[in-house]
């Protein structure tokens, strides 16, 4: 089966930024990815909605391409509705996640207190299917001033890595939260890597 990828970007970003960032820099992720495989560019306006309304319509623009094994690429906020994707019936071979947010309870309380409570029901009550055949590609930030972040960022996605012996854990030390935008070989590296996978 063919593969495809979908790209969910992170809070209050676009999806363009995934080629020109906002500081008008040109990372061209998804363009050096397209002349590997098909692509869909995901942009998400609502972060007030709950995240399975926004999934079904990403489903939707997925299905429209046929059947293909998917590869999920998505950056911080987005990663909520990556997660969601996995429990729809649709083929994941895999998740390239970066710099995620992870829905524990002070991530719950703080968009709550946004204003973001159907987000907040959702990461409070959401099961993840954990397929053992998807791989999942984790791409951390290390800030050196705050090593509890990835120490809590590593205890809840850790779950996702440990059914594939293909999935890992990559820490990029001091790249800041954009890390698409400051090492970018190595997220289109790790995205490469797991078409070759799939498409083997």
């Amino acid at each position: 089966m063919k593969t495809a990828v979908v790209f969910i970007h992170g809070f209050n970003k676009k999806s363009e930024y995934w080629n020109k960032n906002e500081f008008n820099k040109d990372i061209n992720i998804e363009k050096i990815i397209s002349k590997k495989t098909q692509t869909l560019l995901v942009q998400i306006d609502d972060y007030s909605i709950n995240p399975k309304t926004i999934v079904t319509s990403i489903i939707n623009q997925m299905k429209e391409f046929g059947q293909k094994k998917w590869i999920i690429v998505c950056h911080s906020l987005g990663v909520i509705y990556g997660l969601e994707i996995l429990n729809h019936d649709i083929q994941i071979g895999g998740l390239c996640i970066i710099d995620p947010s992870t829905p524990n309870d002070k991530f719950i309380e703080k968009i709550t207190s946004e204003g973001r409570v159907e987000m907040a029901e959702h990461s409070k009550n959401a099961q993840y299917g954990k397929p053992s055949k998807t791989i999942f590609h984790i791409h951390f930030d290390y800030d050196v001033n705050k090593p509890q972040r990835l120490t809590k960022q590593i205890k809840f996605f850790s779950q996702f890595t440990s059914a594939n012996d293909k999935s890992k854990i990559i820490i990029h030390p001091n790249k800041g939260h954009m890390i698409h935008y400051t090492d970018t070989p190595k997220i289109i590296s790790s995205i490469l890597t797991m078409i070759s996978y799939l498409q083997a």
